[in-house]
């Protein structure tokens, strides 16, 4: 089992910018904060990027969505989940999870 991530999380792309996360699913909330589900995290957006040119959004989950735990027809993602951003529309790094701020819920 792995933590599940909520819209307390925090994901950085291989830049050290963060994702700027927004979630909508409340149907479902841990500590307060909604579950982080597939389409909220490919609507993230990357701000402050400094790498020229810079990661502005999420390209692709590439490992970490849940196969058993949905919200609305989406799987949530899990603390494992990893893949690319892009800038300007095209690949160009990865981005990862690096705090999951929430100890009560995990899924497989």
């Amino acid at each position: 089992m792995t933590a599940v991530l909520t819209a307390a999380a925090t994901l950085r792309c291989a830049h050290s910018a963060p994702l700027v996360l927004t979630t909508s699913r409340e149907k479902f909330t841990v500590d307060s904060q909604n579950l982080l589900a597939r389409a909220d995290l490919l609507a993230a957006k990357i701000l402050t990027c400094p790498n020229n040119p810079p990661c502005d959004s999420v390209d692709s989950i590439d490992k970490g969505l849940s196969a058993t735990l949905f919200v609305d027809d989406e799987p949530v993602v899990l603390a494992s989940a990893a893949g690319a951003t892009a800038a300007a529309g095209v690949k160009s790094a990865t981005w990862l999870v690096v705090s999951v701020n929430q100890t009560k819920l995990e899924a497989t």
